[in-house]
């Protein structure tokens, strides 16, 4: 009968998850922000247009600017993440999630401590970049609570220095904030 059948399923089903667990995941560092994986699958052509001006920019000096847009879980952050690996000692990150004002970014950014003043930090950040062209890339943009004071600033070191700027976000009102220039 079909009380029956449900009894059968509903006993071998929660017997089943009591003695074997699903194992779907061996590891749950895979679904932690840390995990990078070694190949971004269907991200192909979008990594190689990257690579493609970021090549041009460590070789020749000529810095590009990108704004990655998309829908959460499109692979934004991971595509940067698996360049990162090419450009690591290149790249400096920061993350608005973590990274919530202007002064605590350009920390980041410097590898500085977070006592040091804007005075002190940014002519750090110019010497470091004159020194080696380096990609900054900021995660999570829209999530910065100054955002009009970081543009200045970044627009302030585009203009001293030459690197490559890489701003992250998936709000669609944002990029209407974000500046011409």
């Amino acid at each position: 009968t079909v009380s029956m059948q449900r009894f059968i399923y509903k006993y071998c089903f929660t017997v089943s998850m009591q003695v074997n667990p699903p194992q779907m995941l061996p590891n749950l560092f895979y679904l932690t922000d840390h995990y990078s994986p070694e190949e971004i699958l269907c991200r192909d052509e979008q990594i190689n247009a990257l690579k493609l001006y970021l090549d041009k920019f460590i070789q020749e000096g000529l810095p590009t600017n990108f704004i990655l847009f998309g829908v959460t879980g499109a692979g934004k952050t991971a595509t940067i993440k698996h360049l990162a690996r090419v450009y690591n000692s290149n790249i400096r990150y920061a993350s608005g999630l973590v990274d919530k004002t202007t002064h605590q970014i350009l920390v980041r950014l410097s590898i500085l401590n977070k006592t040091n003043s804007r005075s002190y930090i940014f002519p750090k950040l110019i010497r470091d970049f004159k020194v080696k062209p380096s990609i900054i890339v900021i995660d999570e943009i829209d999530r910065v609570i100054d955002y009009d004071n970081l543009m200045v600033e970044l627009n302030a070191l585009y203009r001293s220095v030459p690197i490559c700027i890489i701003l992250i976000t998936n709000n669609v009102p944002f990029l209407q904030k974000i500046p011409e220039d």
